[in-house]
């Protein structure tokens, strides 16, 4: 009835069948199995296809990547064959990148890891998407949000959500409230995280290359028309993480442009 009355309506909408189901609280905690998962899987898809042949799925939305060298615990690659196989490949393959024990830097690993598995046994879908983002303690460090930013535009992921979860320091759930995951205070008032959301969305332009080492990494723009930089920057520093904002004018500029961060200035490397 749902996708009727999607389609009836000319709405755009993805399909997302099934939450995490390799975790045992969304698909085990009914003693379901992986083949059991994938039967649910393609009788989804094609009823879905039935009805809107045009419909954008997504999946399988695990709670995890799950590398090649870690086979007990492997569902994407065993996922991806047979969806090949029974043509009921996701338009967008979807994972959660929310485990505290992997650093933002994974998730251009890990699409590398996914892409490369793709293309040696011919398996196309349109892009990847990380429909979570984020460890619950990680979710108000605005230098943690900038790191999830630049990761996930080195990925070239096709879009990426952040993950809500129960606040302590609110003591709220942000799935539950209109704190944009916890971005406002209850109150909507803007906390740390905020500011990095919104330094993101303000850049402009093209997306350059930035440098990164273990001190510094970020997202850069250029903006032809106003001749300017852009630089979004996270700093480490021991055990801390923060940001700082940059907008640079520049005169003459030539392309490919990216910048390298040297103490305690920025230079244009072309």
């Amino acid at each position: 009835d749902s996708a009727r009355r999607v389609r009836a309506a000319n709405l755009t909408v993805q399909w997302d069948i099934w939450e995490e189901p390799n975790w045992h609280g969304w698909w085990n905690a009914s003693n379901g199995s992986q083949a059991q998962f994938f039967e649910t899987w393609r009788y989804a898809v094609r009823r879905l296809r039935a009805i809107d042949p045009a419909a954008q799925i997504v999946g399988p939305s695990l709670n995890k990547y799950d590398p090649s060298t870690n086979p007990p615990t492997n569902w994407l690659q065993p996922f991806l064959l047979f969806a090949q196989q029974e043509n009921v490949l996701p338009d967008i393959l979807t994972w959660h990148e929310i485990l505290p024990s992997q650093g933002p830097r994974s998730i251009a690993w890990h699409a590398e890891d996914a892409r490369s598995f793709m293309r040696q046994h011919g398996i196309a879908v349109r892009g990847i998407g990380i429909n979570e983002v984020g460890s619950s303690d990680r979710q108000t460090n605005p230098g943690l949000v900038v790191w999830y930013l630049a990761s996930l535009e080195a990925a070239n992921v096709s879009f990426a959500a952040r993950a809500c979860w129960q606040d302590d320091a609110e003591t709220v759930n942000n799935c539950r409230t209109q704190t944009l995951d916890g971005i406002l205070t209850p109150q909507f008032q803007p906390r740390a995280a905020y500011w990095a959301y919104r330094r993101y969305a303000e850049l402009a332009g093209e997306l350059i290359s930035v440098v990164y080492d273990d001190a510094v990494d970020g997202i850069a723009s250029l903006d032809h028309g106003a001749k300017a930089v852009r630089l979004l920057l996270l700093f480490t520093h021991r055990l801390f993480l923060f940001i700082k904002h940059f907008d640079l004018k520049i005169h003459e500029f030539a392309c490919p442009v990216s910048f390298r961060w040297e103490k305690p200035v920025v230079k244009q490397v072309v």
